[in-house]
């Protein structure tokens, strides 16, 4: 699990060292492909995906049970809202994992 939560991790840095926010981190969104009996994590569903630059997003997008703050008040945000999402997905993890 330790693996999947770094290779995650390292994904949304690549993408946010390209100035694109995801806005729909979630279990669903997160693919495993087998390759040589091991599994390779894929992060899919651009469809709410953005790039940003000088300017912050302030569109209301993504599913709610994961959704920043920023996002649900309707203030203007940047990367910091995939990783909201992010800790939202290590937390069903590891509440599912423990039980």
């Amino acid at each position: 699990m330790n693996q999947w939560i770094e290779e995650l991790s390292d994904a949304l840095c690549y993408l946010h060292s390209k100035n694109i926010i995801h806005r729909d981190i979630k279990p669903q969104n997160i693919l495993f492909q087998d390759q040589n009996n091991k599994k390779i994590l894929k992060l899919c569903d651009f469809g709410f995906s953005r790039t940003v630059e000088r300017t912050l997003a302030s569109s209301q997008l993504g599913t709610i049970k994961y959704l920043a703050p920023e996002i649900s008040r309707g203030s203007k945000y940047f990367t910091e809202v995939d990783i909201w999402s992010l800790g939202v997905v290590i937390y069903q993890l590891l509440r599912v994992n423990s039980i």
